[in-house]
């Protein structure tokens, strides 16, 4: 099944682009947006990325991890972001 999805341009001579991609184990779902210009090179690069979503076999609750590298962008060191575990019990 193919889905397109069409972006409207914000301006004259610029190309909007847009690739989604499910990452690892759950439910995680990664987007990037960027504009390309003319000089080749995007001024803007947009990146969404939603949770990871797993079950626990054992206890039977859904283990929730909202966190993504790089998150607090200060261009320090992209690993020491902070995460979190939320347990939902249905």
């Amino acid at each position: 099944m193919k889905e397109e999805a069409y972006i409207p341009s914000p301006e004259k001579r610029v190309t909007p682009t847009a690739s989604i991609s499910y990452i690892g184990e759950g439910l995680r779902r990664e987007e990037v947006r960027t504009f390309v210009r003319s000089s080749d090179w995007s001024g803007t690069v947009r990146r969404r990325s939603s949770f990871s979503l797993l079950e626990n076999r054992e206890t039977g609750e859904m283990e929730m991890y909202p966190v993504r590298i790089g998150e607090k962008d200060d261009g320090e060191d992209i690993w020491t972001t902070s995460c979190f575990r939320y347990t939902l019990t249905f």
